[in-house]
């Protein structure tokens, strides 16, 4: 509760943002992505009545401690997912996404019931701090009815809860009803892939809108993979992105990647401004896009 008062102390006194006097990119931290944030403040009048306001461009960096500890606390948790209110047995289908695999279903309500209550005892001991570098390794949806994903029927599901590497014990149930793959990629399965800078490619985009001369943008980033295994004529400059085939430096490439489809879900990860965008099958469209940890691209 006292760390809820003390972000809305931050947001009632501080300043907030200026929209006539700043424009979009004075928000823009290239290493963080935006730096503010917005919090809506409840009041209850003497009146009795509820009033609602909101608050723009509030620091994040004045409020990101107590956010991380209002999230590892049981109240906040068990007030906030509906997976803590679910009756015992109601939900009968368990829906599995993960990144680059096919989508799974567990429909043994007995099992959707053990994984329910492994995920909410692995969701009470998760720690904002643990959430910094890691993302989901797949997401699962419930649902009340028998029919959810069958053909033809139109179920509403009930919550949707990410998993994140550390639930063993939730993994191992999706494991043991055929719900769960080591959806990691290999150099095998990879076609080509594409490099691109969230900082690079804004600041090549707005300073000619500002005024300025246009950027070449192709030599930062042939500098994002400039080493001896990289000579330049294994990569293409698109005038956007940076395509690469050569073998070795795409294996380098797929380390400590993480799905963009799975960061999503966590809203404490901090990530690199490279992406990486992967192409499975160029043919059939079939490519996924990749994130790093912060500092945690390999050719740093």
């Amino acid at each position: 509760m006292e760390a809820a008062l003390a972000m809305c102390r931050v947001a009632v006194d501080g300043p907030g943002y200026n929209y006539e006097e700043n424009t979009d990119s004075s928000m823009w931290d290239t290493q963080r992505g935006y730096n503010s944030t917005a919090l809506t403040v409840r009041y209850t009048m003497k009146s009795g009545r509820t009033v609602y306001r909101q608050y723009y461009g509030v620091p994040y960096d004045l409020v990101e401690s107590h956010i991380m500890t209002l999230y590892d606390s049981a109240e906040y948790k068990q007030s906030y997912y509906p997976l803590y209110t679910m009756e015992a047995g109601e939900q009968k289908v368990a829906y599995v996404r993960q990144a680059a695999v096919d989508n799974s279903y567990v429909r043994d309500p007995q099992q959707v019931q053990a994984i329910i209550e492994a995920l909410r005892q692995e969701t009470l001991t998760l720690k904002a701090e643990d959430l910094l570098d890691q993302a989901p390794v797949a997401t699962i949806a419930f649902s009340t009815s028998a029919d959810y994903g069958k053909d033809d029927s139109y179920s509403p599901e009930t919550t949707e809860m990410p998993v994140y590497p550390s639930f063993t014990k939730t993994i191992q149930l999706l494991a043991q009803n055929d719900a769960y793959f080591n959806s990691r990629i290999s150099l095998d399965q990879v076609q080509k892939v594409y490099l691109w800078s969230e900082s690079m490619q804004k600041f090549a985009v707005t300073l000619p809108q500002a005024g300025g001369e246009d950027v070449d943008a192709e030599p930062s980033y042939r500098r994002l993979v400039d080493n001896k295994s990289t000579p330049p004529s294994t990569s293409t400059w698109s005038g956007e992105e940076l395509e690469i085939t050569d073998r070795e430096t795409i294996a380098q490439l797929l380390q400590n990647i993480v799905p963009v489809s799975m960061v999503d879900y966590n809203p404490f990860f901090r990530a690199d401004d490279v992406r990486l965008r992967v192409v499975l099958d160029e043919n059939r469209g079939n490519e996924v896009e990749y994130v790093y940890p912060k500092g945690m691209y390999p050719f740093r």
